[in-house]
């Protein structure tokens, strides 16, 4: 029987991801396609469902056109998208306007006055939490992050939008949407929205809730599970996009639940972590629970009856790029030294390459490599793009009037020349400062010179849910260097995740004790953790992690596939090629990095200085971010 594939769309906020994998999870190839990202004053993020669906559009097409697998064994489509959005949909089915994104925190303000009692408990009225963790086993973050607070904002500032919405769907609907032409939610989607009782196993949405927040019902989809066949994609989608007319979507899940089946930890009570743009900490769990303490609680999950345990913190990678384009590599001020390594292997080659042409003698050769030298002397004397751009200009201009060098030779240095100034002036190499920056965290000791870095960048979820919290680097000094800074980075991430973890753990514990009684105490909940995401490629990011931790890291295999890989998993398991059961045995490591003994203490010790500069700001942060 021919191997079947799915064609597994990530869609995050960065851009779309599409690739085209196999029913059982061998990922064959993937384009990407990037998004922009609109922020503004006030906390606002929003992004165009219309740039994201040309981007689906776009790497789908690409990949199809490869031909690398016969068009008729992709056999279904299953999408997993960022979470937490809000898309308001006319009769038409067009967007009233842009997406409020996950990121967007301008209805903090109204869920706070919609949530707040007359007694309180971290912020929320009780009778409003005993109500929604009765039935949703959580409630709406204070921050505005969630569903449900844009479409409370929307319905008080912009009530024209809310009147004239037919429909709210969540990023991850609408691409099913865009694809079949029909609405729906799948119950793990629409959870963020907060208005569903998921108390037994057929989800549906609490009427209570609903009337409690004066919402309209019918302006919300209908619920399917993640693995229900939505439909078949159009006849207009498959002729623009080359796919089979019989193809089918299957509902799918956000990249939070399709993630943890890619990791491979479906089983109860294991968890993993995840090192993107963000980073969580989520396992599976048999029943719903929610610690309002720490902002912990549990989601739907893509595998029906069972539940997500555990939270996502706001940036992880975010905290890198952010050194790198406002801090290190401004964009203003392009600094080379990322170049220096890559233009000098280049040239060698370049000579190399041309030596190899009978043409040319030995002379030539010579004459070719000390012009040569001096190029890449004048492309590293430049320090701002223009003047970089300035530099190729000349080199361009004085090969064009090249006279010493004839025939195939100059043709090639000629062809060469170009494709170096493309790939330089794209700020392509801007790429390879990440690689760097694990060189130089590396070579640095451990603890960073007692460097502290907090990731709070654009507020925090868990295990403290602080919108005006910001972060910082604390005790730096004048011996402090590029390394201190990115091996704090690195670390502060680190420092983050194990507060998550820690506050995480204390309820799986409780579980695993209660499961086995002759166990009196537990030291840990988790003996190990699978790791995913783009930031789980860095070998040194990845031990500091088990460090911090003090916890076995196993990395997946292709970890930035994770996502793509668990669509496809729902999808297959949907169409009946895969059972939940096989999953585990699917996924594959790549390395295990095992804790060390040598930076316990020094790790414990900074781990309880990151809580404690907290603890002692987040007032100051309050008055500063609160106008």
């Amino acid at each position: 029987m021919a191997t079947k594939y799915i064609l597994a769309i990530d869609h995050g906020t960065s851009g779309a991801k599409t690739a085209i994998v196999s029913t059982q999870g061998a990922v064959v190839d993937w384009v990407f396609q990037e998004v922009p990202l609109h922020l503004s004053e006030g906390g606002c993020a929003e992004q165009d469902p219309a740039d994201w669906w040309n981007a689906i559009k776009i790497t789908t097409k690409k990949l199809i056109e490869k031909k690398l697998v016969p068009v008729e064994d992709i056999v279904g489509i299953c999408n997993t998208s960022q979470w937490s959005g809000m898309i308001p949909l006319d009769e038409q089915g067009n967007c009233l306007m842009r997406c409020l994104i996950w990121m967007d925190t301008r209805a903090a303000e109204i869920t706070q006055k919609t949530f707040r009692g007359t007694l309180n408990v971290s912020g929320y009225g009780a009778r409003n939490i005993l109500a929604w963790l009765k039935r949703t086993g959580g409630a709406p973050s204070l921050s505005g992050k969630d569903s449900i607070s844009k479409i409370l904002w929307l319905k008080e500032k912009h009530p024209e939008i809310y009147n004239s919405t037919r429909v709210f769907l969540e990023p991850q609907d609408y691409v099913n949407f865009k694809f079949t032409g029909k609405i729906a939610a799948s119950y793990a989607s629409i959870h963020l929205h907060w208005l569903t009782d998921v108390r037994k196993k057929k989800i549906k949405y609490s009427k209570k809730l609903i009337r409690r927040l004066k919402l309209d019902p019918n302006k919300f989809p209908e619920l399917m599970k993640s693995t229900d066949v939505l439909g078949t994609i159009t006849e207009e989608v498959a002729l623009e996009l080359g796919l089979n007319p019989r193809t089918e979507v299957v509902m799918g899940a956000p990249d939070i639940q399709s993630a943890a089946i890619g990791s491979g930890a479906i089983e109860d009570y294991k968890g993993h972590i995840c090192l993107g743009t963000s980073d969580w900490i989520f396992c599976h769990i048999p029943n719903k629970h929610t610690d309002i303490f720490n902002n912990l609680g549990t989601t739907p999950s893509g595998i029906d009856g069972k539940f997500l345990y555990g939270n996502d913190q706001e940036i992880a990678g975010g905290a890198l790029t952010f050194l790198r384009d406002n801090i290190l590599y401004h964009m203003d001020l392009l600094l080379l030294e990322q170049y220096k390594e890559r233009l000098n292997e280049a040239f060698k080659n370049l000579v190399k390459e041309i030596s190899q042409i009978e043409s040319v003698s030995k002379e030539d050769i010579e004459f070719i490599k000390q012009r040569l030298m001096n190029y890449e002397a004048e492309l590293q004397e430049s320090r701002e793009i223009c003047n970089l751009s300035d530099a190729f200009d000349k080199i361009g201009s004085d090969l064009a009037k090249e006279s010493k060098i004839t025939g195939k030779a100059l043709d090639y240095l000629k062809s060469q020349y170009i494709k170096y100034k493309d790939e330089v002036l794209k700020e392509a190499p801007l790429k390879d400062v990440i690689k760097i920056f694990d060189k130089l965290a590396a070579s640095t000791p451990p603890g960073s010179n007692k460097l502290i870095f907090t990731p709070w960048l654009y507020g925090e979820r868990s295990p403290i849910a602080d919108e005006f919290i910001r972060g910082g680097f604390y005790n730096v000094s004048l011996d402090t260097n590029r390394g201190d800074l990115v091996r704090a980075v690195l670390e502060g991430v680190a420092y983050n995740i194990r507060w998550l973890v820690e506050s995480t753990e204390k309820y799986i514990k409780k579980l695993l004790l209660k499961q086995n009684r002759k166990l009196r105490t537990l030291e840990r909940a988790f003996d190990e953790l699978p790791i995913i995401g783009g930031g789980a490629q860095s070998d040194i990011w990845c031990q500091i992690i088990a460090d911090v931790l003090n916890i076995r890291i196993k990395r997946v295999k292709n970890p930035i596939q994770a996502n793509a890989r668990g669509a496809a998993f729902i999808g297959a398991v949907g169409l009946e090629y895969l059972r939940w059961q096989d999953i585990p045995d699917l996924v594959e490591f790549s390395d295990v990095f095992k804790p060390s003994l040598e930076n316990r203490e020094i790790y414990d010790f900074l781990f309880e200085q990151f809580k404690t500069i907290y603890k002692i700001n987040h007032k100051l942060y309050k008055t500063l971010n609160l106008q």
